[in-house]
């Protein structure tokens, strides 16, 4: 490649003219090419082989190319990479595509997801096996057909099914949320607020004025063809319809203040039956709060006959209560002649303050 170098050159690269009417046209039959497109053409091709450092040589005719490899080699490395596990800082410059496939992982190992602010999901999510905790396996969300188990621990604590929700390890589920006060459903499936349980055991509780001494009726029969003995609790009327085996527990009173429960009174007569004179009996009264015995107790163990009257008593126990506690007798009549009848009535009184 050489310049240009008649007697008719210019030593010097003339100033371009001003350009023509037709600005970017192109060539045509009869177009004249100006000195100005001329120069053009030479001083491209000149300036890409001297910057390849390579001297004009009239003589040879591949300076250009020589120039082009010259120049590439010369190139830092290309940018491009075989397989994407070349790329440790992968960046996309546009959305990704999966067409239809998925994106996994080979190796079998955890697909990663650490993004400095939010996932944006557009769509479902979809899980065919479990949601686990990094770090601890026995932390997980299970799914399944109609199912989702909550663990923790390793331990079922929670879960959900087309037969309702069971919570912790029971088997009792809950299908419903009701605000029946009255809870005539009396089902084990039913969840009730806190507001409606409260109102219920309002209803079916009587609360105590501080310091005031409150009296419970209470009817018995001990009569043939009954065990020989009677178990119940409750507060309210004490009779069979509150049978501790049943753990009928509604009868009790609701203590409205801290304080204490003390000075347990019972008075009981014998009214009619057939029991024989010097039959035994034990008849014993036990004070529960929560459900649970105390302390405050009295009972008689003798003999009974009819008309037979009772003063029994604890005046030396007294029970700690506090706002809410629920306070029942538990009556216990034991070892009675089963051959025989007998009617108990009277009553009893605790004192609150």
């Amino acid at each position: 490649m050489h310049r240009i170098d008649t007697d008719k050159a210019s030593a010097t690269l003339p100033t371009p003219q001003t350009p023509g009417p037709n600005v970017n046209g192109f060539f045509q039959a009869g177009t004249k090419a100006t000195h100005d497109y001329l120069n053009a053409l030479q001083e491209e091709t000149c300036y890409m082989i001297e910057q390849a450092s390579i001297t004009l040589d009239k003589a040879v005719y591949n300076q250009l190319f020589t120039a082009v490899q010259a120049i590439i080699a010369a190139s830092p490395a290309s940018p491009s990479i075989d397989a994407v596990v070349e790329d440790l800082t992968p960046k996309l410059g546009g959305n990704l595509d999966v067409n239809g496939f998925s994106i996994t992982s080979i190796s079998n190992g955890d697909v990663i997801f650490s993004p400095l602010n939010n996932i944006d999901l557009n769509g479902n999510i979809l899980v065919h096996t479990n949601i686990v905790h990094e770090g601890d396996a026995d932390n997980l969300i299970s799914f399944g057909t109609n199912t989702q188990d909550y663990q923790v621990n390793g331990v079922s604590q929670f879960d959900i099914t087309n037969s309702g929700l069971r919570i912790g390890g029971a088997n009792a589920r809950v299908n419903q949320i009701s605000t029946d006060v009255t809870m005539a459903a009396n089902s084990s499936a039913a969840l009730f607020p806190q507001i409606t349980y409260k109102d219920y055991i309002n209803s079916k509780t009587t609360s105590l004025p501080k310091g005031d001494v409150f009296y419970m009726p209470i009817f018995s029969d001990c009569y043939q063809g009954t065990p020989a003995s009677i178990d119940m609790i409750g507060w309210g009327t004490l009779g069979e319809h509150d049978a501790f085996s049943r753990g009928d527990r509604k009868y009790c009173f609701w203590v409205p203040f801290n304080g204490t429960i003390k000075k347990l009174r019972v008075n009981l007569s014998s009214q009619s039956g057939t029991s024989s004179v010097g039959d035994s009996i034990q008849v014993l009264f036990t004070v529960y709060k929560n459900f649970a015995a105390t302390s405050l107790l009295c009972g008689y163990s003798g003999v009974i006959n009819i008309h037979d009257r009772f003063n029994l008593s604890d005046l030396t126990h007294s029970v700690p209560v506090v706002v809410g506690d629920n306070i029942s007798v538990r009556l216990q009549i034991l070892n009675f002649n089963a051959a025989n009848s007998i009617r108990l009535l009277g009553g009893l009184s605790l004192l609150l303050e």
